[in-house]
């Protein structure tokens, strides 16, 4: 959120993080509009990013079978995986659907 202002500097083992000021430091009014306006999204931003963290998942678990050996993709926790998966592809197809009236409503998530 301070891009710009403040740089971590790499870490030396057994020492505390340190920072470099690359430059003056907002005003606490300042700080807390940045900090709002980074924290804030619309409805319709967080639907899809739920639906991207949707795809993700399905992703992992898809790899989770296929690392599966041969011979043990037909138990029954693989079947699970599998109807995992469908589900999870079901849930793709069905893009979000946010009406109008609300799909620009902001919500601050701190």
């Amino acid at each position: 959120m301070l891009e710009g202002y403040v740089q971590r500097l790499p870490r030396v083992k057994g020492q505390q993080k340190t920072f470099e000021i690359l430059a003056s430091l907002p005003d606490k009014d300042e700080y807390l509009q940045m900090k709002q306006n980074h924290f804030t999204k619309t409805i319709e931003q967080l639907a899809w990013e739920a639906y991207e963290a949707v795809s993700d998942i399905r992703v992992d678990v898809e790899g989770i079978y296929d690392d599966t050996p041969e011979e043990e993709q037909d138990s029954d926790d693989c079947q699970a995986l599998l109807d995992t998966v469908a589900q999870l592809e079901s849930i793709e197809r069905d893009s979000p659907f946010i009406p109008d009236a609300i799909s620009s409503l902001q919500i601050v998530r701190y």
